[in-house]
């Protein structure tokens, strides 16, 4: 691994210990945590969220096989009106279920 300039082994082994980590997983375990379904990192003392988008995709209506996933690739892969998650992952299930069914 290539060092970083002016970093120390120690000071990068400094910046991984458990209670860099630790307050969010207190935060997480907690009742009062404000968030469920997410993607949350805590690396290093840097806590942030990522996020995972869905395109519209392709809906079919009959059972599909291999090549109509392949001749709509580029339509399930589009991102161009990706929506993110939302906080609530069961309104996530319901939409796409309202999706899938049309109501």
């Amino acid at each position: 691994m290539d060092q970083i300039p002016g970093v120390s082994g120690d000071d990068i082994r400094a910046t991984f210990l458990p209670e860099r980590v630790s307050p969010m997983v207190a935060v997480l375990a907690h009742r009062k945590c404000p968030c469920t379904g997410q993607i949350l990192g805590a690396w290093g003392g840097r806590f942030a969220r990522s996020t995972i988008t869905t395109a519209p995709g392709l809906i079919s209506t009959e059972p599909p096989t291999a090549e109509d996933v392949l001749d709509h690739w580029a339509e399930i892969v589009d991102q161009t009106v990706a929506v993110g998650h939302p906080d609530d992952v069961m309104i996530f299930a319901f939409e796409n279920m309202r999706r899938l069914y049309g109501h």
